[in-house]
């Protein structure tokens, strides 16, 4: 169909049995609108993205495990690729600079790439996955609503502190405070063999129990990280799966161990739970390195990004393929606004997000003193905030419709709105640190 209608704009083919699309789509260049929902598409191939014009893709409700990994649609606006059985979004997407609305709903997502906090999205749908944490980054862009509802990450962990809770949760909220309470240092580095930089997404770590240090190099047929320190995510998400803490979506069954395997590293529970601090939190972690030692690489990148301002494809012509590479994925530290590239410290928190009481983020810094420094202004912040007044209801019998009288309002008057405005400001911005 491709070569016989090449000038096609608008494709719709809902509600077939199609399990598989031909690589010559790419011979569509005046495409525009493709609706491929409802079928029984396996695999999207990579020439999908030799569409130039491709305003609108809709994908949903298909049997799609993985996108491809390079996904840059210079002109793609909307993406939905909801119901399928999708486990991680690659980290590409945030070379489609004009996509606005992004749905990944109802899906089995354990993690969210950084790099979507460079798209200028208005919203982003993420309801019903295995999230379990999400970045910082992604949640504090004011222009972007984020629909989280129906995963891990919203249980209210804060909220039933005073309320009999179950095992399971109890357990993963300890988990949470043992991880909360340390920085997580992430050292980068490339492999010796790789030559796509876009592949070169394995860090090197020294705090996992599973070896020390452990370099995960790339294996054919495992698909790259999403993130750099996406085995948090993982690691989380496989706890919440061996605690029975899922989200909404249990339409593809719980996760096994397999299907948390990263390159050479299987995240896996241990058996000797220990809460010594010299040990390990008891959870699969050890404890991390006092100190955060930066490489001659690290430090010199960061030198050029606080002295050379033009970063155009032009000013770096005559750079190293790797160096331009790397300069695309720049981060500014939370704490003092500084640029990173391939070395920083993670670190976990509750924050309240949009209606949900507390939601697990996970946050970037430059280094341990930022990060000790950021804990420690949150730390005075919780010690000197006032209580919470909510606004009391009424009781039976209260005189006054307005809201006078007994010193209570009336649900939906003025003073209950003002009062509720006034509550949810004092408390929206709040970081929940452990």
């Amino acid at each position: 169909m491709p070569r016989c209608l090449p000038n096609l704009v608008r494709l719709r083919v809902v509600a077939n049995s199609i399990r598989q699309i031909p690589a010559t789509i790419a011979a569509w260049q005046s495409m525009c609108h493709l609706l491929l929902n409802c079928n029984q598409l396996e695999t999207i191939p990579e020439a999908i993205v030799a569409m130039p014009s491709l305003e609108l893709l809709d994908i949903s409700h298909n049997r799609l495990k993985a996108l491809p990994d390079y996904l840059n649609f210079p002109k793609l606006s909307y993406l939905n690729a909801s119901n399928n059985a999708l486990r991680h979004l690659p980290s590409s997407i945030a070379q489609s600079q004009h996509l606005s609305t992004l749905d990944l709903s109802r899906n089995r997502l354990t993690s969210l790439p950084i790099d979507l906090a460079r798209l200028a999205l208005s919203q982003i749908n993420v309801c019903e996955n295995q999230l379990c944490i999400i970045p910082s980054d992604i949640l504090e862009k004011r222009s972007t609503s984020v629909l989280l509802t129906g995963n891990p990450l919203t249980h209210d962990f804060v909220g039933q502190q005073q309320r009999q809770i179950s095992d399971s949760l109890k357990t993963f909220k300890d988990m949470l405070r043992h991880m909360a309470g340390r920085p997580w240092i992430v050292h980068h580095q490339h492999s010796a063999t790789t030559k796509n930089s876009d592949e070169m997404t394995f860090a090197k770590v020294d705090y996992l129990t599973h070896a020390s240090p452990t370099t995960w190099p790339s294996k054919p047929g495992i698909q790259p990280l999403p993130d750099n320190d996406a085995y948090i995510d993982h690691y989380l998400s496989f706890h919440a799966q061996s605690l029975r803490l899922y989200g909404n979506n249990r339409s593809h069954g719980p996760f096994t161990k397999q299907q948390h395997d990263v390159g050479s590293l299987q995240i896996q529970q241990t058996n000797d739970v220990t809460t010594d601090e010299n040990t390990g939190d008891g959870y699969g972690w050890s404890p991390p390195p006092c100190h955060l030692l930066h490489s001659l690489r690290e430090l010199a990148f960061r030198t050029l990004l606080n002295t050379q301002h033009d970063l155009s494809p032009k000013a770096t012509a005559l750079w190293p393929d790797r160096v331009v590479a790397d300069i695309h994925h720049i981060f500014s530290c939370r704490q003092c606004g500084q640029p990173y590239v391939k070395e920083w410290v993670s670190s976990v928190s509750l924050k309240t997000y949009r209606g949900h009481p507390s939601v697990v983020q996970k946050q970037r810094f430059c280094s341990l003193s930022c990060w000790r420094s950021y804990v420690s202004k949150y730390k005075t912040k919780a010690a000197n905030r006032r209580p919470v007044h909510h606004p009391p209801l009424p009781r039976q019998g209260a005189g006054g419709g307005g809201g006078g009288g007994g010193g209570t309002w009336v649900p939906g008057s003025m003073q209950w709105i003002m009062a509720a405005v006034t509550a949810s400001e004092e408390q929206g911005d709040e970081d929940w640190v452990f």
